[in-house]
C-alpha cells in the first residue's frame, strides 16, 4: 500500500517536470520570436511597416513576459519543496 502512494507521487512529478519542460520551451520560443520581431524593425522602410513592427514587437514582450510569470507563479513553489 506504501508502495502505491510512493508510485503515485511519482507520476505526479513526472508530470509536473514534463509540463514544467513544456512550458520551458514555449518560454524560449517566445523569446525568440520577441528577438525577431526586434531585428525586423532594422529592415522597416515604411511609416506603417515601422508601426507595425512596433505592434509586433509590443505583442511578442507581452507573450514572453506572461509565459514566464505563469511559470514562476506556477513552479516556484514546486521547484522550493522539491529541493527541501
Amino acid at each position: 500500500m506504501l508502495f502505491c502512494y510512493f508510485e503515485g507521487l511519482k507520476k505526479k512529478n513526472q508530470k509536473v517536470e514534463s509540463e514544467s519542460e513544456r512550458l520551458l520551451e514555449e518560454i524560449d520560443q517566445a523569446r525568440m520570436e520577441w528577438d525577431t520581431a526586434i531585428q525586423h524593425f532594422q529592415y522597416a522602410d515604411h511609416p506603417d511597416m515601422v508601426e507595425y513592427i512596433i505592434y509586433y514587437i509590443k505583442a511578442a514582450e507581452k507573450k514572453y513576459m506572461y509565459l514566464l510569470n505563469r511559470y514562476k507563479n506556477q513552479y516556484e513553489d514546486y521547484q522550493y519543496k522539491k529541493n527541501y
